[in-house]
């Protein structure tokens, strides 16, 4: 979203199916993890040793060239699907969950850090600010921090501190609480 101020903005892009949070949450279902999948996803990535038969795994990187701002991580997800359906039965899905995860996130990165860092530049924006359930992942910081440092210097990247990123109730809180100001709490409706 390009925001020009509080209620005021304007939706560049959005999933035209699976957001990255929820790939990552079905994701890591598909490798054995408890909800919310993103905190195992990150953790068995880090885990991950080049030894393994498998390094060199790459999945797609679902729409990082089409020329709007839309994501779409079904695809991706369907990957991962095939690729443990597929694997080795003698690999079971526990010696392969660094190798998926750390594949598996790396594309969703690219993917979101390449939007983001192309849309900054078309838009000439102020400053960039990442935000929602995926705004933890601690990849997804870095690369978009050292992205825009190398590429848009004096843009300034804005994130919450990790125990505020995610989907919580301080955010829900905080957007009710401009738009109540903008509307009054009496005109404010659920539109679930």
């Amino acid at each position: 979203a390009l925001v020009s101020g509080h209620g005021r903005f304007r939706i560049l892009g959005q999933t035209l199916d699976d957001a990255a949070g929820e790939a990552v949450d079905k994701v890591g279902r598909m490798l054995g993890f408890r909800y919310p999948g993103g905190p195992a996803i990150s953790t068995a990535a880090e885990t991950f040793h080049f030894s393994n038969k498998h390094s060199q795994l790459k999945f797609p990187r679902p729409m990082i060239n089409s020329k709007d701002y839309n994501f779409s991580f079904s695809g991706l997800k369907t990957a991962v699907l095939y690729f443990i359906r597929d694997s080795d039965k003698t690999n079971p899905i526990q010696k392969l969950q660094s190798v998926i995860a750390r594949a598996f996130q790396n594309a969703v990165v690219d993917v979101l850090v390449a939007k983001t860092i192309r849309a900054a530049q078309e838009f000439g924006v102020k400053t960039v600010t990442l935000g929602g359930g995926v705004a933890a992942n601690k990849l997804l910081r870095q690369r978009l921090a050292n992205e825009l440092t190398q590429k848009l210097p004096r843009v300034p990247f804005i994130t919450p501190e990790l125990s505020m990123a995610g989907d919580n109730a301080l955010m829900i809180a905080v957007a009710a609480y401009f738009c109540g100001k903008t509307k009054g709490l009496d005109n404010v409706q659920a539109d679930a």
